[in-house]
């Protein structure tokens, strides 16, 4: 009997490691050197997308509540600099690679799909020695639009070789969830300690961790999903 998984798409930020809470954590001590607090829920606007003139964006927040110019150089480099203290020391998230050798022992396509640029993505999952394991990164360098748009899913599943419906996604942003259904593609959310409080009401399913999936797993609930719709 065909197996009805074929690929799993992975998002990166916050799925595969948590270099979303890294993000914050510089940005709300970058807030701090000027006595301002940023609040998770307006962060939370940005989290598996990218800024844009229609999302929060962090610098405008800082600038609209200080009385004093910012030197923004200056700013971002320490920024900057502090993030990749922080990431440059996060290991893999549980069930990572327990999920990416279950797939590679039965034959299921890998790929991630990413908001952020190759830059990023690559030298995290070559650093995490996970770079090798995946058939595909597609990240925003090589799209239009990103996350909540579909483009990052469709061209990860092309990438790779399968359609929309032979594949599931991974994902801990509400962002994600959205690329995902509008690509077609089951969905699975995985909250960080960021996102848990988010609504993942549209998923195809919710799981606390990574540790608790598997290619059958993901197989008998990708399956149950087209019977469902057919039914």
């Amino acid at each position: 009997m065909t197996r009805t998984l074929q690929a799993i798409l992975f998002d990166f930020d916050g799925l595969i490691t948590d270099t979303e809470t890294a993000s914050l954590q510089s940005w709300r001590e970058l807030y701090a050197e000027y006595g301002v607090e940023l609040p998770l829920e307006e962060w939370l606007k940005v989290v598996g997308s990218e800024f844009g003139p229609e999302t929060f964006l962090p610098v405008d927040y800082l600038e609209a509540r200080v009385d004093e110019p910012i030197d923004w150089a200056g700013a971002e480099e320490r920024r900057l600099q502090r993030e990749k203290v922080i990431v440059d020391h996060l290991p893999a998230l549980p069930g990572v690679e327990a999920l990416i050798a279950d797939a590679q022992a039965n034959g299921v396509r890998l790929a991630v799909g990413s908001s952020s640029p190759h830059a990023w993505v690559d030298r995290h999952l070559t650093r995490l020695g996970l770079f090798s394991a995946f058939d595909a990164v597609i990240c925003a360098d090589d799209v239009e639009q990103v996350k909540p748009a579909p483009d990052l899913f469709y061209k990860a599943a092309a990438a790779v070789g399968v359609e929309p419906h032979q594949a599931v996604v991974l994902e801990d942003s509400a962002n994600g969830i959205q690329a995902a259904l509008s690509a077609g593609i089951f969905s699975v959310a995985v909250p960080g300690g960021l996102t848990r409080h988010l609504d993942f009401s549209r998923a195809g399913m919710r799981v606390q961790s990574l540790e608790e999936l598997s290619v059958d797993l993901l197989n008998k609930a990708l399956t149950n999903h087209h019977q469902a719709r057919r039914s």
